[in-house]
């Protein structure tokens, strides 16, 4: 028969997580708590509801166009700004917090940007204006008499004329401004009689055939850019060569076939150390040029690591592509270590081009994603098929290898590999970790250097630590998704209008707000959880999550954007360890801000009104770990739990008529709220499983008690 005692506490198993209750996920028939959340008014927009408008990064001021009769105004906070025009377009806070404003008018068909609320000087044409990271200075297009000019906020010398008048050199085209990060220096690329140079500070460099975008190092202090001379590629470094010679370098554009989707990514990074790190085509392969030599070549590289007193050491992921569509396509990756290439491991094969094209999704996915698919190509070669060149990160379901990571006292190398269908491994100094079906996050070290990934096995997202399951949780059919948080740990040289981007995600996918800390994000189809040290948080259904982290004293504050809805009706809100704010429908996540109070504010759009909204302080949240992330069991100073809700597993009537009976071992997680989790047979009897486990979900516990504080327990 089908007995009660068979499923008792000794077939559960708990693990031990100093995980407080405000940021325990509820479960889905309760639903997430609701915070009080103050709302203050900010403007409303009223029957320019569609118009466009900009919100300032404190959350403090938003700007929008008015039509009225006599023209276009610009409103801040309901008050009348500045008018009135013909055309009000650019709408722009400056990146300080919003303490300045500017946007693109027209009046009398002349355009002109207006600046604090003052017309500058009217052109044919005005373009592409960009604020230095501190708001003192800035920069945009003009048109003259079918000539472009840079006019910069500040002073610029003429050089034809030696004129100050605020305004450079005339030519056929411009580039974008891009400024140091300082603000004290401007570059730009131009043309004039189809030769292209870069202009700095005012003085035009050499003409070439073609110049890439510049980057200043983040000193200010140096200045890179890429320049092609007869068919051949090199890097400009202060104004001189350096370098080998290409036949193509990557410029930091993102296209599939002949269509460009992005430009203006990233096309170099200038380390302190070792100076400019590109990646290039010195023969016919792929090489990144690291002090201005070039490595292996391959069909796709990543971007290198360093590590060392002296930073000299590196490492990067490389794979070739073989075969063709009509036979299947795979690329085969390894690892190289300074000069020392590890062992080769290949990935799927690829049959159907539109399957493969679904691990890149959308474009967000494709420069966001920490899924172990493609990120961030640089090109699509339609020859071969798989994406080739820079590449932000390898995947090792494309590639065979994922892109290598560093421990931060520089012993450790690990990356992961794909050993074959449904069999990946995280290797370390040349050593396999256990197999999963996938590996979905990471791996990453934490700042303190243990070895954090997530693992796929069994449909369960299971997260390791230093080779050993901490967590798990039951999701068929997860996987980590696009990621965002803070703060950055990486591409902090990124131009000015991707930086925000950039230094918000993580090449792992696995952020580490201090030194033990995970957290990450995994979706199913369209919903979305987030996961601090393995441990979820409400499902929602979503289009995308934006999280950020805080530490007020020693305890971690947790904040993320939910983003979904419909394009007609998008809805967005903001959740504060575990507890829901008001729904609105657009979230600004770029001004959600955590206060030394412990409350977090933010700008949001409901309808036509603009509200700055104020979560309620909340003291209950994650501390620090006191204890390592092993199972703890009932004995010695943890006390066996009263149960107080039992509920009799129901005998199927498929098993009861076959005379089916015996014992079913469960794993699960009793949480702090004292409800059963991830609950998972380790003793089956398949006709009896889903009965013990409804059964034993249903289960309630008093809280267990560990130094006081609520604690799940074995």
């Amino acid at each position: 028969m089908f007995r009660r005692g068979v499923i008792g506490l000794a077939g559960v198993l708990v693990f031990l997580q100093v995980w407080r209750s405000s940021l325990a996920a509820p479960s889905q028939e309760q639903g997430a708590p609701r915070a009080e959340v103050q709302q203050e008014l900010l403007g409303d927009m009223g029957s320019s509801r569609d118009s466009e408008y900009d919100v300032s990064s404190d959350g403090r001021r938003v700007a929008w166009r008015d039509k009225r009769d006599e023209g276009w105004a610009v409103m801040i906070n309901g008050e009348r700004y500045s008018g009135d025009y013909q055309e009000v377009e650019n709408i722009r806070f400056s990146p300080d917090g919003g303490a300045r404003l500017s946007f693109k008018a027209k009046q009398d068909d002349k355009s002109f940007f207006v600046v604090d609320g003052e017309p500058g000087e009217a052109y044919d044409e005005v373009d592409t204006f960009d604020f230095t990271l501190d708001g003192k200075r800035f920069a945009y297009h003009s048109k003259i008499a079918g000539k472009w000019v840079m006019v910069v906020g500040g002073q610029s010398i003429m050089q034809s004329t030696g004129e100050n008048t605020g305004r450079g050199d005339d030519y056929d085209e411009l580039g974008p401004p891009r400024f140091s990060d300082d603000g004290q220096r401007l570059a730009y690329r131009a043309k004039r009689n189809k030769k292209e140079m870069i202009v700095v500070d005012g003085a035009p460099g050499p003409a070439y055939d073609e110049v890439g975008e510049p980057i200043f190092s983040p000193d200010g202090q140096h200045l890179l850019y890429p320049a092609k001379r007869e068919k051949k590629w090199v890097v400009v470094v202060d104004g001189e060569e350096q370098g080998p010679e290409m036949t193509e370098i990557w410029l930091g554009d993102l296209r599939l076939g002949d269509r460009r989707l992005v430009s203006g990514l990233p096309w170099a990074h200038f380390h302190h150390q070792v100076g400019p790190i590109y990646v290039g085509r010195v023969d016919k392969g792929w090489s990144p040029i690291i002090s201005g030599t070039a490595g292996p070549e391959f069909d796709a590289v990543s971007w290198p690591v360093f590590w060392g007193g002296d930073e000299r050491h590196h490492a990067y992921a490389g794979a070739v592509v073989k075969g063709r569509w009509s036979g299947g396509l795979k690329g085969e990756g390894q690892v190289i270590v300074n000069t020392e290439a590890g062992p080769v491991y290949e990935g799927e094969t690829w049959k159907d081009p539109n399957a493969y094209y679904r691990t890149l999704s959308a474009l967000d996915a494709v420069l966001w994603s920490v899924a172990d698919a493609l990120r961030a190509p640089s090109g699509y070669q339609w020859g071969k098929g798989l994406a080739e060149g820079a590449l932000r990160s390898l995947g090792a379901r494309s590639f065979g290898v994922s892109s290598p990571q560093v421990s931060p006292d520089g012993k450790r190398v690990a990356y992961a590999a794909r050993r074959s269908d449904k069999e990946y491994v995280v290797v370390v100094n040349g050593e396999m970790g256990p197999a999963f079906e996938s590996i979905e996050c990471g791996p990453g070290f934490t700042p303190k250097g243990t070895l954090v990934y997530v693992g796929v096995r069994e449909d369960k997202l299971v997260l390791v630590r230093d080779g050993e399951a901490a967590t798990e949780f039951s999701w068929k059919d997860a996987d980590c998704t696009h990621f965002w948080t803070a703060p950055a740990l990486a591409w902090n040289n990124a131009p000015r209008s991707w930086s925000n981007y950039w230094e918000d995600s993580q090449q792992s996918g696995i952020s580490f707000p201090d030194s033990d800390h995970v957290v990450y994000v995994a979706a199913r189809d369209d919903k979305r959880r987030v996961f601090i040290d393995g441990i979820p948080g409400e499902e929602y259904q979503a289009e995308s999550v934006i999280v950020k982290t805080h530490f007020l004293g020693d305890e971690l504050h947790v904040a993320y954007v939910v983003r979904g809805g419909t394009e007609q009706s998008p809805l967005a809100f903001v959740v504060v360890d575990g507890q829901e704010g008001a729904r609105s429908n657009e979230v600004f996540a770029q001004t959600l801000q955590f206060s030394e109070e412990g409350t977090v504010t933010y700008a949001a759009r409901v309808g036509s009104r603009f509200f700055r909204m104020t979560h309620p302080h909340m003291s209950t949240t994650l501390r620090h770990p006191r204890a390592s992330l092993q199972p703890a069991r009932v004995g010695d100073s943890i006390k066996r739990p009263k149960k107080t809700k039992d509920v009799d597993p129901h005998y199927p009537l498929e098993a009861r008529q076959a005379w089916i009976q015996g014992i079913v071992t469960l794993e699960a997680i009793i949480d702090v709220q004292r409800e059963i989790r991830n609950a998972r047979v380790l003793r089956s009897i398949p006709a009896l499983d889903q009965a013990a486990i409804d059964a034993v979900r249903q289960w309630e516990y008093e809280p267990t008690l560990l130094d006081g504080q609520p604690v799940p327990i074995i």
